[in-house]
């Protein structure tokens, strides 16, 4: 253990030729595979893999998997996937290969996300090693129905951690066990510019009844603008709540609601709607199958809209319109 702590390779193989165990504990739980993992010796890594080699448990690798991406030892986290790991435990305990009975095997692209904290690089480095390995993107967690979409929503707003998912097949349109949607996950945790690459993938805005209502009850001013010049027909309820809450709306905001409830949605905006909803997720593999010119296909995603109510300096412009 002391050798494998500190880094010593010479030293660790010939414990190892005499017959030393590996996977033996310490009073704290700790093997000597997991002070390695933990170490950041250079030669750590070499002498996690050395006794990695010489272990017949598969199990192991489940409670191993946890340390090695915590310390960003990616050539064990590369060589347990090889071998077969595809679960992590829900609260993963490092310090013990002993595990508690309240604790559930998760899926790894689910754990990671739901672990990790926001956009930090590692994040994206990781994800891309677990989807190179062929890791299931739209497993749903058996308590909340949640996708790894909907956690990349939630806790990361990181639009390129989307992009990552969606590329390799993530479904825009996966509901959770309340009907929430990625789309109503990125709105509810304020994390707009997750809605471009969301709407590119085919998310759903027509039949998702929970999007306008968090919008309006959170004064996500944007989104409510972004939905009604797409086309979206909110409920008597939703449009009631968005009038009670009357002075607390900008008034340049208030204009542009007015005017566009006003008027009847365009004929080509419409169609772009009815395209987006029918064929949701499929929409992209449609566009590609009928030579979709760019600029109707930029259409079609919303770009423009995007652009001049996510844009950051562009609603600026906006709320300081009139003043």
């Amino acid at each position: 253990m002391m050798a494998a702590s500190h880094g010593r390779l010479l030293l660790v193989n010939v414990l190892l030729a005499r017959g030393a165990d590996p996977l033996l504990e310490n009073l704290s739980g700790v093997t000597a595979i997991e002070m390695a993992l933990e170490s950041n010796y250079i030669d750590s890594e070499l002498i996690a893999l050395r006794m990695l080699s010489g272990v017949s448990d598969t199990e192991i690798g489940k409670t191993l998997i946890v340390p090695a991406l915590y310390h960003g030892k990616m050539h064990v986290a590369k060589y347990l996937l090889h071998h077969g790991v595809r679960t992590a435990y829900s609260t993963p305990n490092v310090w013990t290969r002993v595990r508690s009975l309240s604790e559930l095997e998760v899926p790894l692209v689910h754990w990671w996300l739901g672990t990790t904290y926001n956009s930090a690089p590692d994040t994206r480095e990781v994800l891309k090693l677990l989807l190179s390995e062929g890791l299931e993107v739209n497993t749903k967690d058996p308590q909340s129905g949640r996708t790894p979409l909907h956690t990349a929503t939630f806790r990361i707003s990181d639009p390129d951690v989307l992009e990552m998912l969606l590329s390799h097949g993530a479904c825009a349109n996966a509901r959770d066990h309340e009907g929430v949607t990625p789309l109503c996950g990125a709105v509810r945790a304020n994390h707009l510019t997750q809605i471009p690459p969301l709407v590119r993938a085919g998310a759903c805005l027509q039949g998702c009844e929970k999007l306008f209502g968090i919008a309006v009850s959170l004064r996500r001013f944007q989104v409510i603008l972004l939905l009604l010049h797409a086309g979206y027909n909110p409920s008597s309820s939703d449009m009631k709540t968005l009038v009670e809450l009357g002075p607390r709306v900008p008034e340049p905001i208030q204009v542009l609601i007015s005017s566009v409830r006003s008027e009847p949605t365009p004929l080509p905006m419409l169609c772009a709607a009815v395209l987006r909803e029918t064929l949701q997720d499929r929409l992209n593999s449609y566009l590609d199958s009928v030579g979709c010119p760019y600029v109707v296909r930029s259409f079609i995603h919303l770009e423009h809209l995007c652009k001049r109510f996510l844009d950051l300096d562009s609603w600026n412009r906006i709320l300081q319109w009139g003043q």
